[in-house]
């Protein structure tokens, strides 16, 4: 039968905690089994004093002193008899023991040292022990139930066999003593350490685990010429239930190591100014083992083969190098680190390099699954080796973080997984919110890069039994990472590096900006793929004389959903910078996102917003497809006196904008656009699109458009294959359109429309526009379409009619602008529509001459039709007669006679072979063509497939 054995805290018998003379006297308590010490006695070779004697039960053999010293220079052994596992030793006396030589144990035994007045180690004090020792200033050691073996009642203990196990202080009667260490203390196995409060300055080193118990406050401190060294071959755990207070950065070998995992604990937040180097897991817990709180004013380092998990912290530059993941609710940084001696300079999982450097920037410095963990030289006497082995294996690389604060200006945030990376464990980053702004200095930098997502969470879940009441004017759950300056000092740098996701979500913010001089910091993001939705937004502002910063995204595919936002903007005499997206695969801006009673579309845009003079930044796409859905907006504008930026779109594949978003009464078209809004002075930037098709339908809308004093932006649109504006919105209200536009109350021109393409198709009430409504005039708008132009029908409703147009509107004063259409055939029937206040002529005399053969009737007969076939194509050869005129308004050139075109008879057959020549009369039938075909040598001809 085993039980465990504890260390219970019953009342001493007297308060004296005078230091004990060195010398061993034993007690009487054991009888005639007490113990026997022989001054003369040789150990290992060595002069020493052996105690001999003590009652044996079983493998456990017990000791009982008066007083127990070891004087400086002296050796003292306990012996070791057969069979003995366990030597457990009191004192009984009034006084504290003090240990200024060796003191061991002749055998593998465990030695067990109770005093509760104190135990003292000198600087001089050692321990030669092969097994574990327990030094303690409890009043017993207690097995349950089944009794004690006390120094403060020596009369009632009992001797048991059993072996001891885990110690526990049972908090009934006055305090315990003190241990004060300032030797080197180093044991075989396992290495305990308990008292009232612990007061440690020398080394401790044990071959297994290292346990460090304090009933109130456990106190490490180092100095120039003596460090503070705590290193397990096992597990090692700190603990002050009322206060830890490490302090070891003087000695350059100080610091706390751990083969297996470490823990400091304290119900009080941990002060841990030290270099931790842990082989398993690293945690800073509260007395009941949840996490727990860390500060350092000074130099916190943490390198942990495993997982590192703490609580809060509050202080200096903080790194810490994880083999595994890292979980903190929240970071407070409140200044630089002078003694720091991470100093470096690191590559990024793109290529680029950064600096480290927290003894001159206040730093957040996090780099989970690493395998750099760095080279402990702290660790030193027998038996822990120097260089510690770290073999616990990690399973994950994530890091979780709550809240990140850098309180000083000039800070950086690094958070990696990237870093010295072990393949064989993956990981994303998560993060609420990154504060970096200041006011009187630059703000710092951000730099995130992820071996898989990065998910930035705003919205934080609240989960009470009670109700939660929140009152004001502007209330909201943001979170975000800001970098703003708002003083002469420039804004921070934010870099989100992953492998694969970043995920940007619940109205998180990601901003760098600035409020001064300043300018501010860029904002790059590169990760396989990127999400920003429900709200959250990436960007750059200034609201004063600096220049706002850069946004750089690149990626295989960006979607912005649900009120997702990326942009820069300017609210003062600076300019908004530059936006740059890179979506190798695809960049998608979809839907609407609701905040209260604020409704706002997914947004790509760079824009001047209203009294502000600087400039619009620069707004660029470059992706294989772009899709813009549901009121998905990707435009810039000017709401003030500067300028926007211009916009330019390069979709390899396709560019799609496709219908509206909807919100109660609130109503988006999906939008590509550049415009002049109400109240601005400044000129509307330039939009290219550049594809190879473009389609816009159900009520979007591509425009360049101002509703004030200053121009419209000019609007290119170069699609190598197709053009199609098809349809109205779902409700009927939008008709699909491309245009440029003055609209009511504005007095600025709208600028040129032009549109270069293989084929434009206009359809079901869509229309192209260059019109003003208003003061201002309409714009040019030309189309060159090298093969075909088709304005085709009106919406379902009757409402829009499909059209192209040129023209003022209603009651403006003002001339319509120019309409130029070049292509081989240009269709417009089932009441479509071109419009122009010009002479139609222009319309006709813009065109450019038709081929000779556009339709030779030599070769191709009116009442022909097209055969289709999936075999293999035969030959066809049609003969007739006639000729077309090379240009509208010329004559026949053909020297063959045409004779005149004729209707198909309903049945399909021939007239030729049923009815004589003859012309079309009222009451014949009319076929009409179903479409344009593409003949085998490229030409078109108007016609319908034959029946079979």
């Amino acid at each position: 039968m085993t039980s465990s054995l504890t260390l219970s805290l019953l009342i001493p018998s007297t308060s004296n905690q005078a230091h004990a003379q060195s010398n061993i006297i034993p007690d009487d308590t054991l009888g005639a089994n007490g113990s026997v010490v022989i001054p003369d006695a040789s150990v290992k070779g060595l002069p020493a004093a052996l105690i001999e004697g003590g009652v044996q039960r079983g493998v456990n053999l017990f000791h009982s002193f008066d007083q127990f010293n070891v004087e400086e220079g002296l050796r003292v052994y306990l012996a070791n008899p057969a069979g003995i596992e366990n030597i457990l030793s009191r004192v009984t006396g009034m006084n504290p023991s003090d240990i200024q030589g060796t003191l061991g144990v002749d055998g593998p035994a465990n030695l067990f040292l109770l005093n509760p007045n104190g135990i003292i180690f000198g600087s001089n004090a050692s321990l030669d022990v092969q097994g574990s020792f327990v030094g303690s200033t409890a009043n017993a050691y207690a097995w349950g139930e089944d009794g004690y073996f006390s120094a403060t009642e020596p009369e009632s203990s009992r001797l048991l066999t059993i072996n001891p196990g885990a110690l526990f202080f049972n908090q009934v009667g006055s305090v315990p003593g003190n241990i004060i260490n300032t030797g080197t203390l180093a044991v075989g196995k396992d290495l305990t350490l308990s008292g009232l409060n612990l007061d440690l300055q020398g080394r401790l080193s044990a071959g297994g685990n290292l346990t460090l118990l304090a009933m109130e406050t456990l106190k490490g401190r180092d100095s120039i010429a003596l460090p503070f060294v705590a290193a397990a071959g096992g597990k090692l755990l700190v603990m002050g239930n009322q206060t830890i207070d490490i302090l070891a950065l003087n000695h350059p070998e100080s610091g706390l190591f751990s083969l297996g995992d470490m823990v400091l604990r304290s119900s009080n937040p941990i002060r841990g100014d030290a270099h931790y180097w842990s082989g398993g897991n690293f945690s800073i817990e509260e007395i009941d083992g949840t996490l727990g709180n860390l500060s350092s004013p000074h130099d916190p380092i943490i390198r942990s083969a495993g997982d590192v998990s703490f609580k809060n912290y509050e202080g200096a530059s903080l790194h810490i190098f994880a083999g595994g993941s890292v979980t903190v609710d929240n970071v407070k940084i409140t200044g630089s680190d002078p003694t720091n001696n991470i100093q470096e300079t690191v590559t990024l999982s793109n290529g680029t390099t950064i600096s480290i450097d927290g003894s001159t920037r206040p730093t957040l410095d996090i780099r989970a699954g690493t395998k750099y963990i760095g080279n402990p030289i702290g660790i030193t006497g027998n038996p822990t080796p120097n260089q510690l082995e770290f073999s616990e294996a990690p399973t994950t690389a994530n890091i979780k973080i709550g809240d990140i604060m850098i309180e000083p200006p000039n800070g950086q945030v690094f958070l990696t997984n990237q870093y010295e990376s072990n393949s064989a464990v993956t990981g994303s980053i998560e993060v609420n919110t990154i504060d970096t702004s200041n006011e009187v200095g630059n703000a710092g930098d951000v730099i995130i890069d992820s071996g898989q997502d990065i998910m930035l969470i705003g919205t934080n879940t609240i989960d009470s039994g009670v109700d939660i009441i929140l009152t004001g004017t502007n209330i909201d759950n943001e979170s975000f990472i800001l970098a703003d300056t708002s003083g002469p000092g420039e804004g921070g740098q934010i870099k989100l590096l992953a492998n694969q996701e970043i995920l940007l979500s619940d109205r998180f913010l990601v901003t760098s900006g600035t409020s001064g001089s300043g300018n501010g910091g860029e904002i790059t993001i590169e990760a396989e793929s990127v999400t920003v939705r429900d709200g959250a937004a990436v960007g750059t502002r200034t609201l004063a004389e600096g220049d706002a910063g850069s946004v750089s995204i690149k990626t295989q595919s960006l979607l912005l959903k649900d009120g997702g936002v990326v942009g820069s903007r300017t609210l003062g005499k600076g300019d908004a910078g530059n936006v740059t997206i890179n979506g190798s695969e695809s960049v998608k801006v979809i839907g609407i996102g609701v905040s209260g009673e604020n409704t706002f579309p997914s947004l790509i845009t760079t824009q001047v917003d209203p009294d502000s003079t600087g400039d619009g930044g620069n707004l660029m796409i470059n992706t294989q497809s772009l899709l813009l859905k549901d009121g998905g907006l990707v435009g810039t504008g000017t709401f003030g006196k500067g300028d926007p930026g211009s916009l330019t779109i390069n979709a390899k594949e396709s560019v799609k904008v496709i219908g509206i978003g909807v919100s109660g009464e609130n109503t988006f078209p999906s939008l590509i656009t550049t415009q002049v809004d109400p109240d601005s002075t400044g000129d509307g930037g330039n939009l290219m699109i550049n594809t190879q098709s473009l389609l816009v339908e159900d009520g979007a809308h591509v425009n360049a458009i101002t509703f004030a004093e200053g121009d419209g932006g000019s609007l290119t649109i170069n699609a190598k294959e197709s053009v199609q504006v098809i349809g109205v919105s779902a409700d009927g209200n939008f008709p699909s359109a491309i245009f440029a536009l003055a609209n009511p109350d504005s007095t600025g021109d709208a600028d040129s429309l032009k549109i270069n393409t293989q084929s434009l198709l206009v359809e079901d009430g869509a229309q192209v526009d260059a019109i003003t409504f208003a003061e201002g005039d309409g714009g040019i708008l030309t189309i060159n379409a090298s093969e075909l132009v088709q304005v085709i029908g009106k919406s379902a409703d009757g409402k829009f009619r499909s059209g192209i147009f040129a023209e003022p509107f209603k009651d403006s004063t003002r001339k319509g602008g120019f309409l130029k259409i070049n292509t081989q055939l240009l269709l417009v029937f089932d009441g479509g529509r071109i419009g122009t206040t010009i002479d139609a002529s222009l319309i006709e005399n813009s065109l450019t001459f038709l081929p000779v053969n556009q339709i030779d009737t030599t070769t191709l007969l009116s009442n022909s039709c097209i055969l289709r076939s999936r075999k293999q194509p035969g030959s066809l050869i049609i003969t007739g007669s006639g000729g077309k005129p090379t240009a509208p308004g010329s004559g026949k050139i053909s020297p063959f006679a045409t004779g005149t075109v004729r209707t198909i008879p309903s049945d399909g057959s021939s007239s030729r072979s049923t009815q004589a020549d003859r012309p079309w009369q009222i009451g014949d039938p009319i076929v009409e063509p179903q479409q344009v075909y593409r003949l085998a040598d490229g030409r078109l001809v108007l016609s319908r497939e034959c029946v079979e």
